[in-house]
């Protein structure tokens, strides 16, 4: 993964698997089930970020799921801001992610 970077690019599954030379039992596994990853910068948000990225990735083909998705992201700043939290402390984060969708 590059320096600085939160999510990396698709992978080959084998790049968890670098020094086996001999496939085993848990890479026959993933490999039947995936056939790429992406490693995500364990900074404490990680899950949330692979979780996030990988719904984004999966809608990238269906502009109904995408417009979803991208409706659930607004939604998702009017509810904080009636819960009480300062729009301030989201919004630079809730934009950013409705650019990177709106250029899907």
């Amino acid at each position: 993964m590059e320096v600085g970077s939160l999510v990396s690019c698709r992978e080959d599954i084998s790049a968890l698997f670098p020094a086996e030379t001999t496939p085993s039992a848990k890479y026959n596994d993933l490999s039947s089930q995936f056939c790429a990853v992406r490693k995500v910068s364990g900074d404490g948000n990680c899950f949330y970020r692979a979780a996030c990225f990988a719904h984004l990735e999966s809608a990238l083909h269906h502009p109904r799921a995408l417009q979803s998705f991208k409706d659930k992201i607004i939604q998702s700043g009017r509810v904080l801001t009636s819960a009480g939290f300062d729009e301030s402390s989201f919004s630079h984060h809730q934009n950013t992610l409705v650019r990177v969708v709106e250029q899907c």
